[in-house]
């Protein structure tokens, strides 16, 4: 059995889910989202038989402990009762649920892509930047400020128009693209006290993604540079050369 941890409706997940389903495997998706009000959860050990790990998902009942192949793919918050409304009952529920499902899946017998802890780690930008650096790829003029100072000195020296600024993270939620720091931007540069920013050196090319299964590297390079939106092709991407 495989495993995918994702949401109904990524695109990704389900175009994977459907060819490993053509070719006949087992595949079981679960939404973190439905944990801990759609997706129950029975997990079960004693010293004469072997853990269990049942989730109800997708009107079926699953024994997680079968699968042998785990794919962190894009994960949404556990998603808490709307009558749980005081603050440290909602933190207290989140809490609970997250040592349960965590704890589950961490103790799965199986192969994890990517391993959920590196995964975690491999999303925190700082750390891109200085794994980069020290294998020897060369790094745009970078600064995370929460320093409106700081970034102001930073858009001066790069020049307006020529500084990207984004988000650490885009969710389903919330989402936000990359844009181009524009006159209006450095306007409101004193909302970068509110959280850190991101603000990057923009430089003109193709995206190269790039997957590493194994020894096997597998690169794909997208193209948005003749689109409406060359600053991110996320925004563009069905008009982007693949």
């Amino acid at each position: 059995m495989i495993l995918a941890v994702s949401y109904e409706g990524e695109e990704h997940t389900a175009g994977v889910v459907r060819l490993l389903e053509a070719e006949g495997r087992e595949v079981v998706q679960i939404d973190m989202a439905d944990f801990p009000m759609k997706n129950g959860l029975a997990l079960s050990w004693s010293s004469d038989a072997d853990a269990r790990y049942q989730v109800k998902t997708a009107g079926q009942t699953v024994d997680l402990r079968r699968a042998r192949v785990g794919w962190w793919r894009r994960v949404r918050p556990f998603v808490i009762a709307p009558e749980i409304k005081r603050e440290l009952d909602v933190a207290f529920v989140q809490s609970e649920t997250a040592q349960a499902v965590n704890g589950m899946l961490d103790a799965l017998p199986c192969t994890w892509v990517n391993p959920r802890e590196a995964d975690s780690s491999a999303h925190h930008k700082p750390y891109q930047w200085e794994i980069a650096q020290q294998v020897g790829l060369r790094v745009p003029r970078t600064l995370v400020t929460s320093d409106p100072a700081e970034a102001r000195s930073f858009i001066e020296q790069v020049g307006v128009g020529r500084v990207v600024f984004k988000a650490f993270l885009a969710s389903t939620q919330d989402w936000c693209e990359t844009r181009l720091v524009e006159e209006c931007d450095v306007e409101r540069l004193d909302l970068v006290k509110y959280a850190p920013v991101i603000f990057q050196e923009y430089i003109p090319g193709v995206d190269l993604r790039i997957t590493v299964v194994g020894n096997r590297i597998f690169t794909a390079e997208i193209d948005a540079q003749k689109t409406r939106y060359p600053v991110d092709m996320r925004m563009v991407v069905g008009e982007a050369a693949v």
